[in-house]
């Protein structure tokens, strides 16, 4: 993660989702968990995750020689309430392999992601109106209506 893409992609406006596969809390806290930030790190993602204003979820093995575990399970805690999609944590896969036994599972959960929560968060985006509650909607209707009958 980059701070300047917390909220928006480089060039192309709002970011409909963030999946991390395997995240780490920073590239320094891989080797040394210093318990901060250290100066140079390029990619403090635990400083950064908690301004990202999208719907992220976190996939990790349990089995993770590389980046420990333990990484998501905070990064998940940073992540704010609003935007944290359950995550995908699989028993005994280690890092960046989803062997052919738990792909659907992983496909599945990917892909109820993108429809409860992606497609959604995307629509609100693009139409202001979705993301006022049918009693809003309701009032908005009966506002206009009134407007029209004047």
């Amino acid at each position: 993660l980059h701070k300047e893409n917390a909220e928006y992609g480089a060039h192309d406006g709002p970011v409909g989702g963030l999946i991390l596969h395997a995240p780490f809390l920073s590239v320094f806290r891989v080797v040394a968990d210093t318990g901060c930030t250290v100066y140079g790190d390029k990619f403090p993602n635990i400083d950064v995750l908690p301004m990202v204003k999208t719907p992220t979820i976190l996939v990790h093995g349990t089995s993770d020689q590389i980046v420990p575990f333990h990484h998501s399970e905070r990064l998940y805690d940073a992540i704010p309430l609003i935007y944290r999609a359950k995550p995908l944590y699989i028993e005994g896969m280690s890092h960046n392999n989803v062997h052919a036994q738990v792909r659907s599972m992983f496909v599945e959960r990917l892909s109820e992601y993108l429809d409860d929560l992606v497609r959604p968060h995307v629509m609100a985006e693009r139409c202001p109106l979705a993301r006022l509650s049918i009693s809003q909607n309701h009032i908005l209707k009966v506002v206009n209506k009134s407007e029209d009958d004047t």
